[in-house]
């Protein structure tokens, strides 16, 4: 009876060591999976933090996301002064609202969405270093595929009637900002005009500037067109 206790006592330890082994080797397996798994999130981190620190996500969307914002930012300030100045010098729009942010709201919402800019036409009337005065015009022409920018430039005779002078071929259609100065280039500028159009899905806003500051504006919306001429 005491040698088969004994041998009951031998399966019962043998049997608790094995236990107690495949414990031990079950935590070690657990620590080091944990581990990975630490190691990994802290990479995900560094991962997210270095890509927010570009100011990019993982496809570079967002600084082409905040370049277009800012052009828009640009076209919206200057929509922004108009709609101030034309309250200040038109008899009919700061008489029919109640104040300037009334106004500004009400056309905001009559404009809705920006869409774009597009070029209308420019004039540069300037003088050479001979003395001669030539008009440079730039302007939207048709053409097979639609319109198209087109310059044409012309000298004044003695009796200041403007004739036509042959330029460049390649400088005619669609000319760059380069291509314009390289005939205005060491001339005296005498008059500067361009004129401009801001299209909304609601309306439009035609400026006109003259040396550079904004001489006329024309806001054309659903409930009418308001014209404003500064000083």
């Amino acid at each position: 009876m005491v040698k088969i206790m004994k041998n009951v006592v031998r399966k019962v330890i043998a049997v608790l060591f094995l236990i107690g082994v495949y414990g031990a080797y079950t935590l070690v397996i657990m620590k080091e999976r944990k581990d990975d798994v630490g190691n990994g999130i802290v990479e995900s981190s560094n991962s997210v933090e270095r890509s927010n620190s570009n100011g990019l996500t993982p496809s570079g969307n967002r600084s082409a996301i905040s370049e277009i914002k800012n052009l828009k930012h640009h076209e919206m300030s200057v929509i922004e002064s108009v709609l101030d100045s034309c309250y200040e010098v038109n008899q009919d729009v700061n008489s029919g609202f109640e104040d300037l942010v009334t106004f500004k709201t009400f056309m905001a919402k009559q404009l809705g969405a920006y869409e774009e800019s597009s070029f209308s036409w420019q004039n540069i009337h300037f003088e050479s270093e001979q003395g001669d005065v030539f008009r440079l015009r730039v302007f939207m022409d048709d053409a097979e595929n639609g319109e198209v920018k087109r310059l044409v430039l012309y000298k004044e005779d003695t009796d200041t009637f403007p004739v036509p002078v042959k330029i460049d071929p390649k400088d005619v259609y669609n000319p760059t900002p380069e291509v314009i100065q390289k005939y205005v280039n060491g001339g005296k500028v005498l008059y500067d005009e361009l004129a401009e159009s801001l299209k909304f899905d609601g309306g439009e806003v035609f400026i006109k500037k003259i040396g550079g500051k904004i001489k006329e504006a024309q806001i054309t919306t659903p409930n009418g067109v308001t014209q404003c001429v500064f000083n």
